[in-house]
């Protein structure tokens, strides 16, 4: 018996809508489960930045009452090396901002505040990378779009002929690879090179003693400074900063150099030390190769530099802020005119001001370096 046609199409209605509605319940059941793991992991990862905000805080209230920029922007430049991190700022009470490091505007900010017997004196915000806060409204939008339209699509395929889905052939030279994701913004990298200058002048195995402990005082700062120690043939060692885009990490690259001197002064040796510094700009997360102009650069100036002073390219002390935080004179020398990477232009760098002068102080007692070199003798720098 021969069915009427109208049976026929409901039929073929209830099996399409059957079809749509066994399509449309696996499609939700897989976006719930998705939208409750990334809950998960954006609880995760709102705690941990909270805990690092709350850790931040609680290291930054003896150098934010000391107003000790130096300190804080040490504490941000350490932390924001984190993956998680994309930038960190601190405050004071009143709003004036005390250290700035990595990209305050990226990112999803959590807020600390800085607390000193039960009462505020300042807040640190952390920018997480990834946003831990999902727009729950858009998220909600689009899976009941495709709860939706996904089915109708199904059917629709389902329903045409195969020989309407043979797509046409794609070109051969038809793109594949997705567009590649442009490279980081360079930034400004410290050079500190330390020279041990009377290297020629002491026997093989003392040297080797002196530069084992050099390097060793070196890592000590940077571990502090956030930067890899290297060994520099035929001139000792380099110190390649982690480069920032905070203003004010020119200042610390010259604070660090003071720090790493009087180390190396206050400890008993044959080594007689000069220091060079000089900038290169490079993407943030790449280190300086070592056959650079600009690491030759900084080799040259710690050679002409001065005893009690450090030689510093003016490319570099041009990026300092408020330069009359320095004592520092204009250098003549006519080995000068071989930097390659520089105008040949170098400052004579004495000293820090009292204020900042007094933190270094309270740093090189913090660090104490304890371990003396093998050979007692008066070190000179």
């Amino acid at each position: 018996m021969t069915l009427p046609t109208w049976i026929l199409r409901v039929k073929q209605v209830r099996r399409d809508l059957l079809l749509a509605l066994v399509v449309s319940a696996l499609v939700s059941g897989a976006l719930l489960r998705l939208h409750g793991h990334d809950s998960a992991m954006e609880a995760d990862n709102q705690a941990l930045g909270e805990s690092l905000a709350a850790g931040l805080a609680g290291l930054a209230v003896e150098p934010l009452t000391n107003r000790d920029r130096i300190a804080l922007g040490v504490l941000a430049n350490r932390l924001v090396a984190l993956d998680q991190i994309s930038g960190i700022t601190i405050y004071t009470v009143d709003d004036e901002m005390m250290a700035i490091s990595g990209d305050s505007q990226r990112g999803y900010p959590v807020t600390q505040a800085i607390t000193q017997d039960n009462s505020v004196v300042g807040y640190v915000r952390i920018m997480l990378i990834s946003n831990p806060t999902s727009d729950d409204a858009g998220y909600t939008g689009l899976g009941l779009a495709i709860t939706l339209l996904l089915p109708l699509l199904v059917v629709s395929l389902w329903q045409m002929p195969w020989q309407r889905l043979r797509l046409p052939a794609a070109p051969v030279d038809a793109p594949n690879a997705l567009p590649e994701a442009p490279p980081p913004p360079p930034v400004a990298h410290g050079l500190l090179a330390l020279n041990l200058f009377n290297q020629l002048t002491l026997k093989p195995e003392i040297r080797e003693q002196e530069l084992a402990h050099a390097q060793a005082v070196a890592e000590s700062v940077a571990d502090l400074y956030a930067a890899n120690v290297s060994l520099l043939p035929g001139t000792g060692l380099l110190l390649s900063f982690d480069g920032s885009a905070d203003p004010e990490r020119p200042f610390q690259v010259l604070c660090a150099a003071f720090l790493l001197a009087r180390l190396l002064a206050d400890a008993d040796s044959h080594g007689q030390y000069r220091l060079g510094l000089h900038t290169v700009t490079l993407p943030a997360n790449n280190q300086a190769p070592t056959d650079l102009a600009e690491i030759q650069d900084a080799a040259l100036l710690s050679a002409v530099a001065r005893p009690k002073t450090l030689a510093v390219s003016d490319a570099l002390f041009a990026s300092i802020e408020q330069p009359d935080r320095v004592m520092a004179e204009p250098m003549r020398n006519p080995l000068l005119n071989q930097l390659e990477s520089t105008e040949p232009k170098a400052w004579l760098v004495a000293g820090l001001d009292d204020l900042y002068q007094q933190q270094l102080d309270g740093q090189v007692r913090e660090l104490g370096y304890s371990s003396a070199p093998a050979t007692p003798s008066e070190s000179t720098f």
